[in-house]
């Protein structure tokens, strides 16, 4: 037993004396427009996007704004046991691309995830 408490105080004093620099990351800040105007007319959208602080790894999604309510009971995922019901879903998910420090423009062609056209409306 007093070897025990011998080796818990030995391995207290060995590691007190440790420092450690207080931890500080980089905040990584991407900006863009609080809105954007697309016609759905089948043309690129071009969204200006700025990264500062540190590089990114982004994403573009596409999701239904307000129409949680009008949508029940959909069945979702890879096997089919996943069921959305009441929340407004993706309709599209970019490609995950690098984006170094500065100024970049992701574009997107106005199609679902499956490739057709998105109806007029208002999406987030």
């Amino acid at each position: 037993m007093k070897k025990t408490y011998l080796l818990t105080a030995l391995l207290i004093i060995a590691v007190s004396p440790v420092f450690a620099i207080n931890f500080s990351p980089t905040p990584m800040v991407i900006s863009s427009q609080a809105a954007i105007h697309y016609d759905f007319d089948g043309s690129n959208l071009n969204i200006p996007v700025k990264i500062t602080g540190t590089p990114s790894n982004t994403m573009l999604l596409v999701f239904t704004k307000d129409k949680g309510e009008s949508i029940s009971q959909v069945q979702n995922g890879f096997l089919g046991w996943h069921y959305v019901n009441m929340i407004d879903t993706c309709i599209y998910a970019g490609d995950p691309t690098d984006l170094s420090i500065g100024s970049h423009t992701i574009i997107w062609d106005g199609t679902d995830d499956d490739g057709n056209a998105v109806a007029a409306g208002d999406y987030t």
